[in-house]
């Protein structure tokens, strides 16, 4: 136990490693020029310089200073323009791939998109986060209700690196849709060739193809295992082969937990069918000894 003069001793700061204090100099380094470069003195809006910010929650007489500054343009694949003139503040306070490149990199006048993302969902996103229409708007909704409509809007948000608040109701509208019902070979494979294997998406697809071929619940069982057979399909089939792996030994341990019942004090360990009991052996994976 303490006594009072080790109790009012001062107590000696934590220990932060070379590694993790050189980490946060160069963040904040980076933070200040960014400041420098892009947020004039008494910007409205200074957390801007650290991150992306929820443009919803700002004043709307603040939003009119994000349309002022420098400007930029956005191309795609093939030195396509898809817009000039757009302002580097509204467009990096909504767009974490443009704020992450201001980092390290501030003497730019064009943002590039690679890959193939739809122009005309990089078209809407920029008037909703970058035109004086878009940013006086009370609420961002970009859900259209058209499976296929809505999952080229999420592609060009993850192009773009869209602030996530701002997608989630998208994402949460295409897991819905893909729960609802079976998806055609064209909506799935419009997924799978939209949106990467590590986004949420196309993990929701494949659980959803597991739950479904498990249940017996896809009509043309033969016409789908072929089309999951492709090898544009691998990584979908490589995926729903590890849920599915994983969902049986969650199935072979629950059996053998309801299996398993435990008995009074001095008696035998009898198996019989039974509900699951929380302080069996089986299920804490100990061996008592007893």
């Amino acid at each position: 136990m303490l006594n009072v003069e080790q109790m009012l001793l001062p107590k000696s700061p934590a220990w932060v490693s070379p590694t993790v204090n050189r980490r946060i100099s160069l963040e904040k380094a980076r933070t200040a020029a960014v400041r420098k470069a892009f947020l004039p003195q008494g910007f409205p809006v200074p957390q801007l310089a650290e991150h992306p910010v929820d443009i919803t929650t700002i004043k709307k007489e603040d939003r009119a200073h994000l349309l002022t500054g420098p400007r930029i343009s956005v191309v795609a694949d093939g030195n396509v323009v898809i817009r000039k003139n757009i302002p580097i503040r509204a467009f990096m306070a909504s767009a974490t791939k443009l704020h992450d490149l201001l980092q390290v990199k501030r003497s730019i006048t064009q943002f590039r998109i690679y890959g193939k993302v739809d122009k005309t969902c990089i078209e809407r996103l920029l008037d909703v986060f970058t035109t004086e229409q878009g940013l006086n708007a009370d609420k961002i909704n970009l859900v259209s209700g058209s499976l296929i409509k809505d999952i080229l809007m999420y592609q060009a948000c993850s192009a773009l690196g869209i602030y996530s608040d701002h997608c989630k109701p998208l994402l949460n509208a295409l897991r819905s849709q893909v729960s609802a019902r079976l998806l055609t070979f064209d909506e799935m494979n419009t997924i799978i060739n939209r949106v990467r294997s590590t986004d949420p998406l196309f993990r929701h697809l494949a659980n959803d193809l597991c739950h479904r071929r498990y249940k017996k619940r896809i009509a043309d069982i033969l016409a789908f295992e072929q089309w999951l057979s492709k090898s544009s399909k691998r990584e979908l089939k490589n995926m729903m082969m590890e849920i599915d792996q994983g969902k049986k030994r969650v199935r072979q341990a629950n059996r053998a937990c309801a299996a398993a019942v435990v008995v009074g004090p001095g008696e035998n360990m009898k198996e019989k069918k039974g509900p699951v009991i929380l302080n069996s052996p089986l299920i804490v994976g100990l061996n008592t000894g007893k």
